[in-house]
């Protein structure tokens, strides 16, 4: 090939490109990819994006108990579905159905008018092309979804563990001996956190368990010290019978808790200073270093006032309930709602 004929066919290149360009950025081009993108209604942070939503729900609960912060499960979200990957596939997905067959028609047919020596079946194919990578940002103007939008369904087992500032090892309740029963509990304040939310005074405690144990706790000078108010105006949310039974088999200690379902994004939107109420759920006597525990369920309603950093999500995590006991997203059927007249429990 001659010198001549290099740059006569490298600049028929650029004069082609160029001019597909302005075939498809004009106006009327962009009207019709707008028609185009609007009849798919592509969400690419919609239900059916993708089919990890759970995994996604769980993992952007993660990063909200962490931080407190809506736009750090956001970012969560992000983290595994990128939308720009979703809406390249949307475009090639419509071009290779034919979705833009009639305007390769007629924007290469325009091209061709200006460049009549161009060869049909290659102009064709640049032209597909270049509509297909506009047709891409046509569809992400278009789409208004959010990435919580992408969970909107999804239910997570959450836990309410009072006592944020500590790890769940931290946080689990202490006993003297071999292993902890309703007797060799520690009175400590982490006893105190359960007690709390089942609503039972220290008093009752002690009580219970000379009553069913016969022991007296009262005996003991860090019992008689320790003081735990109940709260008159709430229902004790466990039969004595599930309390004790619970602590006994506990062996190792446990996490006061409590574990329910509910809806991801209600939990990452919602106003955090109304207290949340929980109908039915699971008292969690729970260990999740080991695995182990006896968690009770309860029906009644208790309401919970605490901040986002208050809850961990309960299951995909090493030693949960599932690996634990087998349960599963059906045993913590619960009733979620915001409670703006409760007197809810200190956490």
């Amino acid at each position: 090939m001659t010198a001549s004929a290099m740059v006569s066919g490298a600049q028929r290149d650029v004069d082609v490109s160029a001019v597909i360009d302005e075939a498809v950025t004009s106006p009327g081009t962009i009207a019709a990819l707008d028609a185009v993108a609007r009849d798919c209604g592509f969400r690419s942070f919609g239900r059916n994006a993708t089919p990890a939503a759970h995994e996604m729900a769980v993992a952007a609960l993660n990063a909200f108990f962490t931080t407190g912060n809506p736009a750090s499960a956001e970012m969560a979200i992000l983290g595994c579905h990128n939308p720009d990957v979703a809406i390249a596939v949307e475009a090639e997905t419509l071009r290779a159905n034919g979705g833009l067959d009639h305007l390769v028609d007629a924007v290469r047919n325009r091209v061709l008018a200006r460049l009549p020596t161009a060869d049909r079946i290659e102009t064709g194919r640049l032209v597909a092309r270049a509509l297909t990578i506009a047709l891409e940002g046509r569809i992400a103007a278009a789409d208004d979804s959010r990435p919580l939008d992408l969970i909107e369904h999804e239910e997570v087992v959450v836990c309410f563990v009072p006592g944020e500032s500590e790890s769940l090892i931290d946080g689990m309740t202490r006993y003297r001996g071999f292993g902890s029963d309703c007797v060799s509990i520690d009175p400590d304040e982490r006893l105190a956190r359960f007690l709390r939310l089942v609503n039972v005074s220290s008093d009752e405690y002690v009580d219970m368990v000379k009553r069913h144990r016969g022991v007296d706790l009262g005996d003991y000078p860090e019992w008689r010290s320790f003081q735990v108010p109940g709260d008159p105006d709430r229902e004790q949310l466990l039969t004595d019978e599930e309390i004790l039974d619970g602590i006994d088999g506990a062996f190792y200690g446990f996490n006061p808790l409590i574990a329910f379902r509910a809806n991801a994004r209600m939990l990452i939107e919602r106003d955090w200073s109304v207290p949340l109420s929980v109908t039915g759920g699971i008292v969690g006597l729970h260990d999740f270093a080991n695995g182990s525990g006896a968690p009770q369920r309860f029906r009644k309603t208790v309401q919970v006032c605490a901040g986002p950093r208050s809850f961990i999500v309960g299951e995909g995590r090493p030693c949960d309930f599932e690996e634990a006991y087998g349960w599963g997203p059906k045993d913590f059927e619960s009733r979620v709602e915001d409670s703006h007249d409760a007197q809810p429990p200190r956490p």
